[in-house]
């Protein structure tokens, strides 16, 4: 009866409520998915950065110490090749733990020479290394392997560019 003192009644009051949960439910629903596919576009326009940095340190090495001068980048830090990091972007460390990194988190490992990015989302993402649900990617001197050994060889093997490459294959799932 004191409700309807005001007037509103009980009724009216949890229709109301019911609505508004409705309505956050619905909003939800909606934001979650476009959460998930900005993660992926932040990681794919870093990684696009990263290699657009590759590029031009190659180029700039080629014409200032020639083609064997890319060797000094493969299993380097390309972090370093930005003007601006990444926002998300720890630093370096000799060894990284990818559980200790809060998700979104950029490392670099200067042990293995791997860059790594703590998934924010996990439930919606598959692939990537052992462990909380991360990306590990290095850089990599692309060669062609004249003496056929797997290996790059300074003066024998004829470097081609650098590249950074995912470690593991990894996906995004759709809700």
């Amino acid at each position: 009866m004191r409700w309807r003192a005001r007037g509103f009644s009980l009724l009216e009051l949890t229709l109301v409520v019911i609505v508004v949960v409705l309505l956050i439910r619905f909003a939800i629903d909606r934001l979650l998915p476009l959460r998930i596919e900005a993660e992926r576009v932040a990681v794919a326009q870093v990684v696009g950065g990263l290699r657009s940095a590759l590029g031009l340190e190659a180029a700039r090495r080629v014409v200032s110490g020639g083609v064997q001068a890319l060797a000094a980048l493969d299993g380097g830090n390309p972090m370093l090749l930005l003007q601006q990091v990444p926002q998300g972007y720890v630093g370096e460390a000799e060894r990284v733990d990818p559980a200790a990194l809060p998700p979104g988190a950029w490392a670099f490992e200067r042990a293995s020479g791997i860059l790594i990015y703590r998934v924010r989302f996990a439930e919606h993402f598959r692939g990537g290394g052992p462990g909380p649900p991360h990306i590990r990617f290095r850089v990599r001197l692309v060669y062609e392997d004249v003496d056929g050994d797997g290996r790059f060889a300074a003066g024998e093997d004829l470097p081609q560019g650098l590249d950074l490459v995912a470690l593991e294959p990894y996906t995004w799932l759709k809700d």
